[in-house]
């Protein structure tokens, strides 16, 4: 009985460690698209920058985006268009590179 009864206890450990495990998985994915919404709305409601993709990926291989102020031009040069490494902005409309 006292055998039965310690296996009875360890299945039950096991099986809600296993739901913690599958929990925080659970928010923490929720929380990452989350985010990457509030960030997708926010350049589309921008009023005052336009994104431009830079030269470098995100971590699913999508280009970076890079807020330029209204009024601005990003280069076109190469080596001037990395977020990682300096991207570069010039004041007007004039397109450079």
């Amino acid at each position: 009985m006292t055998k039965k009864l310690g296996m009875i206890c360890k299945i039950l450990f096991v099986i809600v460690i296993i739901a913690v495990l599958v929990t925080v998985s659970t928010v923490s994915v929720i929380t990452i698209d989350a985010h990457k919404k509030n960030v997708l709305a926010s350049e589309e409601t921008s009023e005052n920058v336009t994104w431009v993709e830079s030269s470098d990926l995100d971590d699913d291989g999508n280009p970076i985006k890079v807020p330029v102020p209204i009024g601005y031009t990003a280069s076109q040069i190469p080596g001037e268009t990395s977020a990682k490494n300096g991207f570069v902005i010039y004041e007007g409309r004039h397109r450079l590179g």
